[in-house]
């Protein structure tokens, strides 16, 4: 099977390809044990993309057990990207299903309080920073949780809603339940100084949760599209938590507060929304959001913050 040129659910122009790719992945219907992937065609992957790739290769290699062949980029610098952040590191590795795994700058364990805040003492350690940008520690524990409590949570609720849904039944192990998957990078050149920090799931998305919250309610309409839904899941009060906890995921938007220069896109089966310019803890609303809603889906949740690090670099670095 051969990579596309371009890796990148975000852009309308190559979405519906990477989809199908990331797709293809892990639906071999062959009885070998050996998957082989052709990343020689391999010029552009963002980092979401890189970050669905890790999660993706995981289960091929623990809960199918397959061996995976790869033919590498030709391409000098995704090249680097992919010996730079740990990938070469992972694919010879095993991942059991407890711990926080570390492959340089790709990450994976299973979702709790402990798993959080080993993640975060490792981007520490490893970037070398003097500290987090504000907030992004509380942010980081609150997509952990989200993923503990909300991701492969109601896997009955699953409808054909989503292009990928015989993932959920078909791969629904302990390797997969409650997993998390994480990719970081530090880019410092000329005025940019930048940590860029995804966290990922391949759960149920934010959509279904929500939607069965609200069904029989007067707000069961407002949930029905993925983009929506994202949004609504920003707003406190609304929440699928059980106990009705209703602080919605407004920790993950508080990283924005008081900054131009920072901004978070979370991704969620065909939806995706843009949050920058979050101006205080209690706005229902960012100052600047926009949303996409997608013809094809891809699976889980993705939230990815870019933030300025430029007063936490060590002189060092």
């Amino acid at each position: 099977m051969d990579s596309p040129k371009v890796l990148d659910i975000e852009s309308k122009s190559h979405r519906d390809e990477s989809i199908q790719f990331f797709t293809s992945i892990y639906s071999f219907e062959n009885s070998s044990d050996l998957v082989s992937i052709d990343f020689s065609p391999l010029e552009v992957i963002s980092d979401e993309a890189f970050t669905l790739l890790f999660s993706l290769m995981s289960l091929i290699k623990c809960d199918q057990g397959r061996v995976i062949n790869f033919i590498r980029p030709k391409n000098d610098l995704i090249k680097k990207l992919f010996i730079d952040n740990g990938f070469w590191v992972f694919t010879g590795r095993e991942i059991g299903s407890s711990g926080v795994h570390k492959f340089k700058k790709m990450l994976t364990g299973v979702a709790s309080k402990e798993s959080s805040l080993d993640l975060i003492d490792y981007i520490l350690k490893y970037s070398k920073l003097s500290q987090l940008p504000y907030r992004l520690r509380g942010a980081i524990q609150e997509a952990i949780y989200n993923i503990q409590t909300h991701a492969y949570k109601n896997n009955h609720l699953i409808t054909n809603h989503s292009d990928l849904d015989f993932l959920h039944s078909k791969y629904n192990t302990d390797f997969k339940r409650g997993r998390w998957w994480c990719f970081f990078d530090i880019k410092i050149q000329g005025p940019t100084n930048e940590l860029i920090l995804v966290i990922s799931d391949i759960g149920i998305g934010i959509q279904k949760p929500l939607n069965a919250k609200f069904k029989g309610t007067d707000n069961e309409s407002e949930t029905v599209e993925d983009h929506k839904a994202i949004i609504f899941s920003m707003i406190e009060g609304i929440t699928s938590t059980p106990d009705d906890r209703g602080y919605g995921s407004t920790d993950l938007q508080t990283p924005l507060l008081n900054s131009q220069k920072h901004l978070m896109t979370i991704f969620s089966n065909r939806g995706a929304v843009k949050f920058t310019n979050f101006k205080d803890a209690e706005a229902t609303n960012p100052a600047s959001r926009v949303a996409k809603l997608f013809q094809s889906s891809s699976v889980g949740t993705i939230v990815k913050w870019v933030v300025d690090i430029k007063e936490y670099v060590n002189e060092k670095h």
